[in-house]
């Protein structure tokens, strides 16, 4: 896989841990990336920009709730390394029809919609190109810390059959039901 130092940097950025979450998240756009999906690396300067950073934002949010279940954080597309415009923010929500819960709408929330509504598609899109289950094994690694994507199969089989909890399993439910809709 090649570099990609812009999403290595949002990787970052997006999330709330300085190991295992970032690389996962590095990890899931080279797969996307070389399904063709998304492009090796997010440009500034690209059409879609606000949409490749609504993706990987929708990443990290999917790894984000399984870390964190019900704390978690929808990561904020409106600061940082690229920070969306109001403007581009608008656009692409309209196209999305995606719409804040709040009134007046506020870039922050708004964006936040976005992204929740934008983390299933890039979860089935994942799911079609490693299958559901190693899509599952390698966000549930991601919480180990430092592992090396795409996992091996002896990882793959200790994570999948040992450490089982109560927390594994209602991810596994949440993953394959509610997101994936399995």
């Amino acid at each position: 896989m090649t570099e990609a130092p812009n999403v290595d940097e949002l990787a970052h950025q997006f999330s709330d841990r300085f190991v295992g979450q970032p690389e996962w998240i590095v990890y899931a756009w080279g797969v996307l990336a070389t399904a063709g999906v998304v492009p090796p690396d997010v440009d500034e300067m690209h059409s879609n920009l606000t949409d490749h950073l609504v993706t990987v934002a929708a990443l990290a949010y999917l790894a984000e709730v399984i870390n964190n279940e019900g704390a978690a954080q929808v990561p904020d597309i409106t600061e940082g390394v690229f920070p969306v415009a109001d403007i581009d923010l608008g656009r692409y929500a309209e196209r999305q029809g995606v719409y804040s819960a709040e009134w007046p709408e506020n870039a922050i929330d708004l964006a936040a919609e976005c992204v929740k509504s934008r983390m299933p598609a890039v979860a089935r899109a994942l799911a079609g190109e490693l299958t559901p289950m190693t899509l599952f094994l390698s966000l549930w690694a991601q919480q180990e810390g430092v592992v090396d994507y795409p996992l091996d199969d002896e990882t793959a089989f200790s994570i999948g059959n040992y450490g089982l909890c109560g927390d594994k399993m209602v991810a596994h439910d949440w993953l394959m039901g509610e997101v994936l809709k399995i």
